[in-house]
């Protein structure tokens, strides 16, 4: 209580009446390393859709070549898995800074 009475600030309503209310001390943090990013962040839902769609039409590929991959010989074994990985490498959005 002793807080909120030494720092009064006079308020006036409408009807002319003056309360007395607490005015709250203004803290002084560090700068976040985030910064102002997240204030300003856009989301285009298009876009995610897009994305969403590009992901799904290889996934069959992906799970039959998986599937294939467990009874078949060391060098098909091989040739399947670099396809695979080639797949996953043309599923995954390109970074922002890689441009």
């Amino acid at each position: 209580m002793a807080a909120n009475e030494s720092n009064p600030t006079l308020k006036t309503n409408k009807n002319n009446e003056t309360t007395r209310c607490p005015v709250r001390p203004l803290a002084n943090f560090l700068p976040s390393i985030w910064g102002d990013r997240f204030l300003s962040f856009s989301f285009d839902k298009s876009e995610l859709k897009a994305l969403g769609k590009a992901i799904e039409e290889p996934k069959e590929d992906v799970r039959r070549t998986l599937f294939q991959y467990t009874c078949l010989s060391h060098t098909v074994k091989t040739r399947n898995f670099l396809r695979v990985l080639r797949i996953i490498l043309m599923i995954l959005p390109e970074h922002p800074s890689d441009t």
